[in-house]
């Protein structure tokens, strides 16, 4: 069984080819007028919000990076920069001198002049998911039922719901700020401030202005042909494997009723997943029926990869809130590329920047 673990991780090297992994060389972007004449975007802040299917778009980022020998900006200690604290520039690790980066994808809020400070002139990327099933994940995953004392009940988000406030308020709730409006939390809003309207309006309205490309997690695949398009990237930049699959143990059904209050909620975080959803299907009309070829021609290419590289008859749940792939034992370089995890992506990147 290939479980990739950290200690092979850090001796695993890649074929190079002018100094890039051959499976990485980078080519012209095609269309159907010949050579486009843009230039791929190698300068991008990942907004890392929390179970989205972030750690899977975070590790696309990572794999064209590290293949580049791009920079990063890692944190001092883990791979998360920061859960709950805004960017500041003090955060990075500066490595061999560098106070400059092309990337940041770890875990930590929006605070866009501080970023600046980083990462200038970078392109500005997040991705959203319907907060009803963003939701049903972190209950899950950080084991909210827990933190309420409702574990061992039938329903616990039914239960939850049944008086939110008290529930959440509970002395001792872990990863509290996670369990209301966490989307809009990790853009930068402080839980405190979730209340007032004005000044929601004023982060919401700053963030329109800001964000250069928003994924939704719902169409993850329609986001990515969007975005490799706005990079002007190649198919094969846009391949991935799913990361951070939640354990079929740690999920719930939820009734009509409790998403009516899920929604209620997280009203706020409804209001920017909404607003970004129908942008994300007016760019799909704006692309025109071209983007259904596009799709069609990224999925077959996907599926192909995929059936190559994962082995369908074994998991890796070496994390039990997971259930993760594993790639084939004689799998090529980039099956063992697309199988890493933001976590092991990071150890390979601060081994290369000098930031353990």
């Amino acid at each position: 069984m290939q479980y990739l673990t950290i200690s092979c991780l850090l001796n695993f090297r890649l074929h190079m080819a002018d100094g890039r992994p051959n499976d990485f060389v980078s080519r012209p972007t095609q269309s159907r007028l010949g050579i486009s004449q843009c230039r791929p975007t190698n300068r991008i802040v990942f907004i890392k919000t929390h179970k989205t299917a972030s750690t899977t778009l975070a590790s696309i980022f990572e794999r064209y990076g590290y293949s580049r020998n791009l920079s990063f900006g890692v944190g001092v200690g883990t791979h998360v920069i920061s859960s709950y604290n805004h960017f500041q520039r003090d955060m990075i690790h500066r490595s061999n001198t560098q106070h400059q980066y092309h990337f940041l994808t770890n875990h930590v809020r929006y605070n866009r002049e501080e970023m600046e400070a980083v990462f200038p002139n970078a392109t500005y990327v997040t991705i959203l998911r319907n907060p009803v099933s963003q939701f049903e994940s972190s209950f899950g995953y950080f084991d909210f039922a827990h933190s309420a004392g409702i574990k061992d009940v039938d329903d616990p988000i039914g239960t939850f719901f049944q008086d939110p406030d008290k529930f959440y308020n509970t002395p001792g709730f872990y990863f509290k700020n996670q369990a209301k409006n966490g989307q809009i939390y990790d853009l930068g809003l402080d839980t405190n401030l979730q209340t007032d309207k004005i000044i929601f309006h004023n982060v919401f309205t700053s963030l329109k202005q800001e964000l250069d490309f928003v994924l939704i997690s719902e169409y993850f695949n329609h986001s990515l042909v969007l975005m490799k398009n706005t990079l002007c990237w190649n198919w094969d930049d846009i391949l991935y494997i799913s990361k951070g699959i939640r354990n079929s143990r740690i999920r719930y059904q939820i009734s009509p009723e409790t998403k009516l209050q899920i929604q209620n909620w997280n009203a706020l975080d409804k209001q920017l997943y909404d607003y970004y959803n129908q942008t994300l299907w007016k760019k799909i009309t704006e692309y025109g029926p071209g983007f259904w070829n596009d799709l069609a021609e990224f999925e077959g290419r996907l599926g192909a990869i995929q059936d190559e590289c994962i082995d369908t008859s074994k998991r890796d749940v070496s994390d039990y809130r997971e259930d993760n792939i594993v790639v084939k034992e004689e799998a090529r370089d980039i099956c063992k590329a697309l199988a890493l995890n933001d976590v092991q992506y990071t150890a390979l990147i601060r081994k290369r920047q000098g930031a353990n």
